[in-house]
């Protein structure tokens, strides 16, 4: 089997999610290229030499715009939080690399377009990990529609149930606007709608009407390596 060097830029609970998924890939499925898990890039302080480790990454790196740009590799894994994905993803894609990204690609629809016109140009595949369409009951309801078995689709009702940022939960990036555009809709009801559009193989043409409210409005300040990606990410922002 061909093989495609990738490079994941970003660590924390996403980038241990996909690291095990590179690991675990070609002995499920049988993808047309079997991926080698690279290089893995992390903040020093976060020491992703350690993660490379324990994750299985061949390298680890500091430098995320030396590693997009290497020869060696063939396809960008982002999984940083919001406000740095166009970046990296835009010097990927220009660099010639296959793109995959977390979502929201970003935190603004400008941004967005940006970011596919960029990859369209040059010519490259990209993804976002919208990983529900994965599930087996997914999947079925998809076949289902398909295959007509349930007649015309007039109304989709669905709730993403979640319970981690409760009030325990301290201040981080997905709680800063400046950081990661619109929250929990991009971050979790994204997936809403994209599971919406698989299943239904149709298109949203209209929002008619929304509510939102902010329920937990102060949050335990964080110390440490989160604290610090916020202040960064805020002043990059500015």
């Amino acid at each position: 089997m061909s093989t495609i060097q990738v490079a994941l830029i970003g660590q924390g609970f996403m980038g241990r999610s996909h690291s095990n998924a590179w690991g675990q890939v070609a002995k499920f499925f049988k993808p047309p290229l079997k991926p080698v898990m690279h290089t893995v890039f992390g903040q020093a302080e976060e020491n992703p030499r350690q993660f490379a480790d324990n994750w299985g990454w061949k390298n680890a790196s500091t430098d995320w715009e030396g590693l997009v740009r290497s020869a060696e590799i063939g396809l960008v894994d982002v999984v940083t939080p919001t406000y740095m994905h166009a970046p990296v993803a835009l010097a990927a894609v220009k660099a010639g690399k296959h793109c995959a990204c977390e979502k929201p690609v970003d935190a603004t629809l400008r941004g967005a377009r940006e970011m596919a016109e960029a990859a369209d140009a040059a010519g490259v595949k990209t993804f976002v990990w919208y990983n529900y369409r994965r599930c087996p009951a997914v999947g079925l309801a998809h076949r289902l529609v398909k295959e007509g078995a349930i007649g015309e689709i007039r109304h989709v009702r669905a709730t993403y149930l979640q319970d981690w940022a409760g009030e325990a939960t301290p201040l981080m990036w997905r709680f800063t606007k400046e950081l990661c555009g619109s929250g929990a809709h991009g971050d979790l009801n994204a997936h809403i709608v994209d599971m919406t559009r698989f299943v239904t193989g149709q298109e949203i043409t209209e929002v008619v009407g929304a509510v939102a409210e902010t329920f937990i409005k102060r949050r335990k300040l964080l110390k440490g390596v989160v604290a610090g990606q916020i202040t960064a990410g805020l002043q990059a922002s500015e």
